[in-house]
This record gives structure tokens, sequence and C-alpha cells, in this order.
């Protein structure tokens, strides 16, 4: 048993440390939240991850088409075929065939300039000259033979007119997998001459480059590749060799004795 002072003593020390904690329990629960702190900085980036693995291959696409390759080889149709083979079988590329034809003209309209447009891909202006000065073209279309009709130049005067067929913007899509482009005259007399001349001037006849003559079957027409334009003669004699891989761009018609026509310009392309 203690003495009274020193219980006294501990009963005090008690009493107080019991007030305190009810103090502070008090002041805890009075007490309001504080306000949120700033977001911290940024960390520094990480390490780049390791390399996964290599994934699987994938399925096999499906075959695709065999591309078309043009060669030299024709046909009637005027196609050129691959000589490659593509699943057994020989590709074809077929051009488009298009024939300006003159012969089938209704009117008779008279202008020293006329232009056709074909197929929206390219232009073909056709001009009337004598002596370098404008001469209008004429629309015959009055024969019941076809080849009697077409463009022509009448010649007055004492003046040799003669026609001048602009290539310039064929040359330009110009493909060498097509066929040559044709031209046709017509209303061709016995024995009367035809000179188709080549130029790179407008009105000028140029270098002569080809003649014909009708002197035996009288048919009244002829047709031919347009000079300076044949691709496919190899020889000496042919417009590559004789003059060069750029074709004349003004092509000119004329006769000697009585005017022909131009019954039609044929062209290939693709």
């Amino acid at each position: 048993m203690c003495d009274n002072e020193r219980c006294d003593c501990h009963i005090q020390d008690k009493n107080e440390t019991i007030s305190e904690t009810i103090s502070e329990s008090v002041s805890v629960r009075d007490c309001r939240d504080g306000r949120d702190g700033r977001d911290g900085a940024r960390g520094p980036r990480g390490r780049r991850g390791e390399k996964g693995d290599k994934g699987d291959r994938g399925e096999r696409g499906e075959k695709g088409e065999c591309i078309e390759i043009l060669c030299r080889t024709r046909d009637s149709n005027h196609t050129r075929k691959d000589k490659r083979k593509c699943s057994n079988s020989e590709v074809e590329s077929v051009c488009k065939k298009y024939i300006l034809d003159f012969c089938d003209c209704t009117h008779n309209s008279q202008d020293s300039r006329k232009i056709y447009n074909i197929s929206n891909i390219f232009n073909i202006i056709i001009y009337g000259f004598t002596n370098k000065i404008c001469h209008p073209i004429f629309i015959k279309s009055d024969s019941s033979k076809a080849h009697k009709n077409g463009l022509c130049c009448v010649p007055r005067d004492s003046c040799e007119p003669f026609l001048q067929i602009d290539l310039g913007d064929f040359i330009r899509i110009r493909n060498l997998g097509c066929d040559d482009p044709r031209l046709k005259i017509g209303n061709i007399q016995k024995y009367e001459k035809i000179i188709l001349s080549g130029s790179n001037l407008l009105g000028e006849l140029g270098t002569d480059l080809y003649s014909y003559t009708d002197n035996n079957d009288c048919q009244g027409f002829h047709e031919i590749v347009i000079p300076s334009f044949d691709t496919q003669n190899l020889t000496k004699t042919g417009d590559l060799y004789m003059y060069g891989t750029l074709p004349f761009r003004y092509i000119s018609i004329r006769a000697c004795n009585s005017p022909v026509v131009l019954n039609s310009l044929t062209f290939y392309f693709f």
C-alpha cells in the first residue's frame, strides 16, 4: 500500500493525461480539410522496351492479273500480241481504231481551216493553201460513189492548191504499240499523179515523200500509211532510215491535173 502523497500524485497525472487526450480529440473533429496540393512534375521518359517476337506469316494473296506487254506480232484486227504467256494463254492488247471519214459529209461549207476532234484525245486540223495563201476547202458530197466524195481544194486562177494536214497533236499522243496512221485519197483520174509532201512549217510543201499514178486499174482511190509515219519498214527505203524517228508534222496532198479528194484518215491509239 502506498502512502497518501504518492497516490494523490499518480491520480493527478492520470487525470491530466485523460484531459489532454479529450482535448486533442475535440480539436481533430473541429479541424477543416486543407486544399489539395499542385500536381507533381512529369517524370522522365522510360526506356524503350525490347523488340517483340516476329508475327506469323500472312495468308497468300490472290493471283494478280497478267501485265500486258506489246510486241510486233499482228493479226487482221490490228492487234499486237505478247509472246509471254500468263495462265497458259497469250495476252492481247488491242488499240482503238478511229476512222475520220470525209465521204459522208452532207454540207458544202467552205473554209480554209477545219478542225476535227478525235474521241476527246487529240485534234486534227486540215488547211487549204495556194502558194502559201489560204485557200477554201470544198466538201464534195454529190457523187454516188463514196471514194469521189471528201475534202478537196478546187483550182482557180491556174494555181495548184493543196490540202495540208496538221498531225502535231496526234504525234504528241502517238504510241508505237499501235499500227501506223493511214490516209485514203479518192477521185483519182487515170494517169493522174498524186504527190504527198512533208514539212514542219505551216503552209510549206517541204519535202516530197510519196507519189502515185493510177496507170492500170482506174479504181479511183488509193490508201497508204501516212508518209514519214511508217515504223515497220526498217530498210534503207523506209521512213525511219530516210527521215528519222520524228515524222513530219504537216503532210500535204496535191495532184497535177485535177483536184483529188481526201476520203478518210485512220488512226490507232490506246
